[in-house]
């Protein structure tokens, strides 16, 4: 069943023209996190996550309802603006969400996560 499937790996996407994109990743299984700010990183940043981190990162994908998001999210007639996506894999399946300046309900909380999970004042999410 996919409910019930572990999540291996997370993508996230986050920017537009003007502010450069956020590029984010999780290896669920290794804990490796890598993260990119285009404009404001000039190599990317990889890490291992302990225990704590991952566990707090599990919890938080699940109060947000990561899995229940729809898979798009668009404003019409709105030609700049944030656009993301996200990717999660699963052991046998992928779902991919994304948006251009529209986001799910739990967005904030979300963000807030990975702010959290980067820790890192020069990278704005």
């Amino acid at each position: 069943m996919k409910q019930s499937q572990r999540l291996t790996h997370l993508v996230v996407s986050i920017g537009g023209f003007h502010q450069g994109f956020l590029e984010l990743t999780v290896d669920m299984d290794t804990h490796v996190l890598s993260y990119y700010q285009q404009r404001k990183m000039v190599a990317p940043c990889v890490r291992t996550l302990d225990e704590q981190e991952m566990a707090q990162l599990r919890e938080g994908l699940d109060k947000v309802r990561i899995k229940r998001w729809d898979s798009k999210y668009i404003e019409p007639n709105i030609l700049d603006g944030t656009i993301w996506k996200v990717e999660l894999t699963f052991e046998t399946y992928k779902q991919k969400k994304s948006g251009h300046q529209k986001f799910p309900e739990a967005w904030d909380a979300f963000t807030a996560l990975l702010d959290e999970l980067i820790n890192d004042d020069s990278i704005t999410v």
